[in-house]
Protein backbone atom coordinates (compact mmCIF):
# COMPACT_ATOMS: atom_id res chain seq x y z
CA UNK A 1 0.00 0.00 0.00
CA UNK A 2 1.26 3.39 -0.92
CA UNK A 3 2.01 6.06 1.80
CA UNK A 4 0.01 8.99 0.73
CA UNK A 5 0.87 12.54 2.51
CA UNK A 6 -2.12 14.61 1.91
CA UNK A 7 -1.91 18.58 1.55
CA UNK A 8 -3.88 21.23 0.58
CA UNK A 9 -4.13 21.74 -3.38
CA UNK A 10 -2.63 24.40 -4.93
CA UNK A 11 -3.11 26.60 -8.45
CA UNK A 12 -0.04 24.14 -9.73
CA UNK A 13 -2.09 21.15 -9.13
CA UNK A 14 -4.80 22.24 -11.40
CA UNK A 15 -3.71 20.28 -14.34
CA UNK A 16 -3.19 17.31 -12.22
CA UNK A 17 -7.27 17.32 -10.87
CA UNK A 18 -7.96 16.88 -14.76
CA UNK A 19 -6.09 14.64 -15.99
CA UNK A 20 -7.17 12.60 -13.23
CA UNK A 21 -10.30 13.53 -14.03
CA UNK A 22 -9.94 12.14 -17.72
CA UNK A 23 -8.88 8.51 -16.43
CA UNK A 24 -11.45 7.97 -14.07
CA UNK A 25 -14.12 5.29 -14.51
CA UNK A 26 -16.97 6.75 -12.33
CA UNK A 27 -19.11 9.39 -12.94
CA UNK A 28 -17.27 13.01 -12.11
CA UNK A 29 -19.05 16.04 -12.10
CA UNK A 30 -18.47 18.18 -15.78
CA UNK A 31 -16.55 21.10 -13.84
CA UNK A 32 -13.70 18.61 -13.13
CA UNK A 33 -13.31 18.46 -16.76
CA UNK A 34 -12.35 22.03 -17.53
CA UNK A 35 -9.08 23.21 -15.90
CA UNK A 36 -10.72 26.97 -16.09
CA UNK A 37 -13.23 25.73 -13.59
CA UNK A 38 -11.11 23.82 -11.69
CA UNK A 39 -9.07 26.34 -11.16
CA UNK A 40 -11.86 28.52 -8.86
CA UNK A 41 -12.16 25.85 -6.78
CA UNK A 42 -8.80 24.73 -5.99
CA UNK A 43 -8.69 26.44 -2.92
CA UNK A 44 -11.05 24.12 -2.11
CA UNK A 45 -9.17 20.77 -2.96
CA UNK A 46 -7.04 18.28 -0.69
CA UNK A 47 -4.72 16.02 -2.90
CA UNK A 48 -2.54 12.73 -1.95
CA UNK A 49 0.75 12.83 -3.18
CA UNK A 50 3.33 9.35 -3.20
CA UNK A 51 6.95 9.49 -3.84
CA UNK A 52 7.77 8.25 -7.54
CA UNK A 53 10.75 5.85 -7.94
CA UNK A 54 13.66 7.86 -9.45
CA UNK A 55 13.82 8.01 -13.18
CA UNK A 56 17.00 9.26 -14.71
CA UNK A 57 18.69 9.96 -11.50
CA UNK A 58 15.24 12.16 -10.63
CA UNK A 59 12.96 11.59 -7.37
CA UNK A 60 9.74 12.91 -8.31
CA UNK A 61 6.37 13.40 -6.26
CA UNK A 62 2.66 12.58 -7.54
CA UNK A 63 -0.31 13.30 -7.26
CA UNK A 64 -2.48 10.29 -7.19
CA UNK A 65 -5.32 11.35 -6.23
CA UNK A 66 -7.92 14.54 -4.74
CA UNK A 67 -10.85 15.56 -2.90
CA UNK A 68 -13.16 18.58 -3.62
CA UNK A 69 -13.79 19.61 -0.05
CA UNK A 70 -16.31 22.23 0.88
CA UNK A 71 -16.19 23.73 4.90
CA UNK A 72 -19.36 25.06 6.19
CA UNK A 73 -17.18 27.42 7.57
CA UNK A 74 -15.95 28.88 4.50
CA UNK A 75 -19.70 30.24 3.88
CA UNK A 76 -18.78 33.01 7.05
CA UNK A 77 -15.41 33.93 4.97
CA UNK A 78 -16.03 37.33 3.00
CA UNK A 79 -18.32 38.97 0.49
CA UNK A 80 -19.74 36.07 -1.86
CA UNK A 81 -18.91 32.91 -0.29
CA UNK A 82 -22.20 32.54 1.45
CA UNK A 83 -23.75 32.60 -2.37
CA UNK A 84 -20.53 30.93 -3.97
CA UNK A 85 -21.00 27.50 -1.34
CA UNK A 86 -25.28 26.99 -2.11
CA UNK A 87 -24.93 27.87 -5.03
CA UNK A 88 -22.63 25.19 -5.80
CA UNK A 89 -24.28 22.93 -3.39
CA UNK A 90 -27.83 23.28 -5.29
CA UNK A 91 -27.19 24.20 -8.80
CA UNK A 92 -23.74 21.74 -9.33
CA UNK A 93 -24.26 19.07 -7.10
CA UNK A 94 -28.47 19.33 -7.19
CA UNK A 95 -28.22 19.23 -3.48
CA UNK A 96 -31.59 19.97 -1.75
CA UNK A 97 -32.19 23.08 -0.16
CA UNK A 98 -33.18 21.65 3.18
CA UNK A 99 -29.82 20.06 3.29
CA UNK A 100 -28.07 23.26 1.89
CA UNK A 101 -29.71 24.71 4.81
CA UNK A 102 -28.38 22.41 7.57
CA UNK A 103 -24.80 21.86 6.29
CA UNK A 104 -24.63 25.60 6.54
CA UNK A 105 -25.89 26.09 9.87
CA UNK A 106 -23.60 23.89 11.47
CA UNK A 107 -19.97 24.36 12.12
CA UNK A 108 -16.45 22.42 11.58
CA UNK A 109 -18.12 19.74 8.82
CA UNK A 110 -16.83 19.35 5.35
CA UNK A 111 -18.99 18.57 2.27
CA UNK A 112 -17.66 16.23 -0.18
CA UNK A 113 -17.73 18.07 -3.43
CA UNK A 114 -16.25 15.45 -5.49
CA UNK A 115 -13.64 12.70 -5.32
CA UNK A 116 -11.42 11.87 -7.83
CA UNK A 117 -9.08 8.79 -6.45
CA UNK A 118 -8.34 5.95 -8.95
CA UNK A 119 -8.29 3.11 -6.76
CA UNK A 120 -4.54 3.08 -5.01
CA UNK A 121 -5.96 4.08 -1.59
CA UNK A 122 -5.47 7.60 -1.49
CA UNK A 123 -9.45 8.30 -0.64
CA UNK A 124 -8.76 6.48 2.67
CA UNK A 125 -6.10 8.62 3.51
CA UNK A 126 -7.61 11.82 2.41
CA UNK A 127 -10.40 11.26 4.53
CA UNK A 128 -8.64 10.04 7.50
CA UNK A 129 -6.64 13.70 7.31
CA UNK A 130 -10.21 15.24 7.09
CA UNK A 131 -11.40 12.95 10.21
CA UNK A 132 -8.69 14.73 11.93
CA UNK A 133 -10.01 18.57 10.71
CA UNK A 134 -13.51 18.12 10.85
CA UNK A 135 -16.43 17.21 13.06
CA UNK A 136 -18.79 15.53 10.87
CA UNK A 137 -17.90 15.04 6.84
CA UNK A 138 -21.38 14.65 4.41
CA UNK A 139 -21.53 13.36 1.39
CA UNK A 140 -24.32 13.59 -1.16
CA UNK A 141 -24.34 10.53 -3.39
CA UNK A 142 -26.33 7.95 -5.48
CA UNK A 143 -27.44 4.72 -3.50
CA UNK A 144 -26.79 2.90 -6.95
CA UNK A 145 -23.18 4.37 -7.39
CA UNK A 146 -19.78 2.16 -6.79
CA UNK A 147 -19.04 4.28 -3.84
CA UNK A 148 -21.60 3.80 -1.73
CA UNK A 149 -20.38 0.81 -0.27
CA UNK A 150 -16.88 2.38 0.34
CA UNK A 151 -18.21 5.21 2.33
CA UNK A 152 -20.19 2.84 4.30
CA UNK A 153 -17.28 0.64 5.03
CA UNK A 154 -15.49 4.03 6.23
CA UNK A 155 -18.05 4.56 8.75
CA UNK A 156 -20.57 7.05 6.99
CA UNK A 157 -24.79 6.46 8.14
CA UNK A 158 -26.69 7.42 5.44
CA UNK A 159 -30.18 9.12 5.94
CA UNK A 160 -33.40 8.61 4.17
CA UNK A 161 -33.28 8.02 -0.19
CA UNK A 162 -34.73 11.15 -2.25
CA UNK A 163 -35.32 10.27 -5.95
CA UNK A 164 -34.82 13.59 -8.34
CA UNK A 165 -34.82 14.67 -11.62
CA UNK A 166 -30.37 14.26 -12.24
CA UNK A 167 -29.21 17.03 -14.69
CA UNK A 168 -26.86 15.08 -15.41
CA UNK A 169 -28.05 11.71 -16.96
CA UNK A 170 -31.03 13.35 -18.18
CA UNK A 171 -33.08 10.53 -15.73
CA UNK A 172 -34.03 9.97 -12.65
CA UNK A 173 -31.59 9.47 -9.64
CA UNK A 174 -31.68 7.98 -6.03
CA UNK A 175 -29.31 9.95 -3.50
CA UNK A 176 -28.55 9.96 0.07
CA UNK A 177 -26.94 12.32 2.37
CA UNK A 178 -24.03 10.38 4.08
CA UNK A 179 -22.61 11.48 7.31
CA UNK A 180 -19.63 10.62 9.26
CA UNK A 181 -19.44 11.88 13.11
CA UNK A 182 -16.29 12.09 15.41
CA UNK A 183 -17.22 10.29 18.20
Amino acid sequence: MTDWKVRKANIDDTDKVVELSQDYEEFLMPYTFNPFVVRKYIDQFVVAEERLEPTEGIVGVGVGGTLHVIPSDESREGEGSFEKLSNFLLYVKQVPPDVIVDFLRTKNIAFIGQVICPGKGSFYSILEEMKKEYEEIWCWMSVVGPSYKSYKRYGFEFGEERTFWNIYKRDYSTFTLGKWRKE
